[in-house]
């Protein structure tokens, strides 16, 4: 036996693991090297550690084939620990192979229990990557169990998530009042929970929620359009105009181009007399917006208030070319602009 297979022996042997030469090799990218003392490790034992740096010796020297087969080997070794499965689930991901990346999770979430539910959101996040949200419902479904609500947290939430993008609705507040009931405080699960009672026009409720999930989330989470919106839908529901305005204008910078949220927006700012603020949300779509009485009707209604008749009265013409329906209300206005032109 070789000087070099002696020392693997008594390496392995005693488990000398302050240093390991493997991750060292690994992290100066010695992959030559490597492949070597990691390939002579797995015939003296065939252990997940082995294989894992096999494989990544492989990853370097870019024998993929070779390196797939050695991760899969190293997940069924009775060493494996969670962080080394993760990274093998990495691999496939980056390799964009995501069928088998979701059989790592799977053996994963079964083979370490208390990191069940972060890997649960790495087989949510697979599923949905690749628009399977029948199969986030189906997987995760199965663990519920109504004898031990705990199964409910945060299972639920799941169920819950893959029935909202179905557009399953019902069933997708129904789950997620169940996660909610079992304590579970998942950020979007509140956020998406707010929204559906915000479409509900359960306004108070649906801002209790949306609020709730954005003090979870702290300083450094950036929520989404969507999120925004609904919030200042919940604010103006129960009559806060300022701060309906404020969220509805968040929703548009975060790249919310919905006409119905501009709209939104306009009414509130208009109603806290945030004139100048409207103009500036407002004209750069005014061309997007061409056909949309209200749309042009909110600006001309904003520069009428700043004193600035001119440009008041180019968007009040605008909306009465597109049919507002209030039209005797703007000629008057119109009328009365241009008298004081003159």
């Amino acid at each position: 036996m070789s000087r070099k297979l002696i020392f693997w022996g008594i390496f392995l042997a005693f488990g000398l693991a302050a240093y390991d030469p493997l991750a060292d090799l690994l992290e100066r990218k010695d992959y030559a090297t490597l492949f070597q003392m990691s390939r002579d490790a797995v015939i003296i034992k065939e252990t997940a550690r082995n294989y894992y740096y096999l494989a990544a010796a492989y990853t370097g020297i870019r024998r993929h084939r070779l390196a797939a087969k050695a991760y899969l080997l190293a997940l069924d070794k009775p060493d494996l620990n969670h962080e080394m499965g993760t990274n093998i689930a990495n691999y496939f991901e980056n390799r964009e192979d995501a069928d088998t990346a979701l059989l790592v999770y799977q053996k994963l979430f079964q083979k370490f229990p208390k990191e069940k539910v972060a890997t649960a959101q790495k087989i949510v996040d697979n599923f949905s990557k690749n628009g399977k949200y029948q199969e986030v419902v189906e997987y995760f479904i199965g663990l519920l169990d109504d004898e031990d609500p705990a199964t409910y947290n945060p299972y639920a939430y799941f169920v819950g998530l893959g029935y909202y993008q179905l557009g399953n609705l019902a069933e997708a507040e129904n789950y997620f009042q169940k996660a909610l009931k079992a304590d579970c405080r998942e950020i979007d699960l509140l956020l998406k929970q707010g929204e559906l009672k915000v479409r509900k026009k359960e306004w108070q409720t649906g801002l209790t929620l949306i609020s709730g999930g954005l003090q979870l989330g702290g300083i450094l989470f950036k929520p989404e359009a969507d999120t925004y919106k609904y919030l200042g839908q919940a604010y103006a529901g129960v009559e806060d105009r300022r701060n309906a305005a404020d969220n509805l204008r968040k929703a548009i910078a975060a790249g919310n181009r919905e006409e119905e949220v501009y709209l939104q927006y306009a009414l509130n700012a208009l109603q806290i007399r945030d004139f100048q603020g409207a103009i500036v949300v407002l004209e750069p779509r005014a061309e997007t917006f061409a056909k949309s009485p209200d749309f042009q009707y909110y600006l001309g209604n904003a520069y009428d208030n700043l004193g600035q008749p001119a440009m008041a009265i180019q968007y009040y013409q605008k909306a009465l070319e597109v049919g507002y329906r209030n039209s005797a209300y703007i000629r008057q206005r119109i009328n009365v602009l241009s008298g004081n032109e003159e």
